[in-house]
């Protein structure tokens, strides 16, 4: 079993050997807004609904995976201004509730 999200640069050779193929499409605008709802939930969903969309229509081309690092990579902007610091010394559940900005 395989995945990519760049099936037309796979070589031949390798093609080859997978049997069965399924081509999964890139999700439509509403379903990023759902993923990236369904992402953001974890973290208090600091966007709204507006925001959401935008966020949306600015991800065109965005696999589910692109989507996921993305939101992981936004859950940390408020751990990314703190001193080293104050991250050390920190209590996990203090990280949890950390507001965003």
């Amino acid at each position: 079993m395989g995945a990519t999200n760049r099936p037309q640069e796979l070589d031949q050779a390798a093609l080859r050997r997978f049997s069965k193929r399924v081509y999964v499409a890139l999700p439509g605008e509403e379903t990023r807004v759902r993923l990236l709802r369904n992402l953001l939930e974890k973290h208090s969903n600091p966007l709204t609904q507006r925001e959401l969309s935008q966020l949306a229509r600015l991800t065109e081309g965005y696999s589910g995976s692109d989507l996921t690092s993305l939101a992981k990579d936004a859950s940390l902007g408020p751990i990314r201004e703190l001193h080293p610091d104050q991250v050390r010394n920190m209590e996990a559940s203090e990280v949890s509730s950390l507001p965003s900005r």
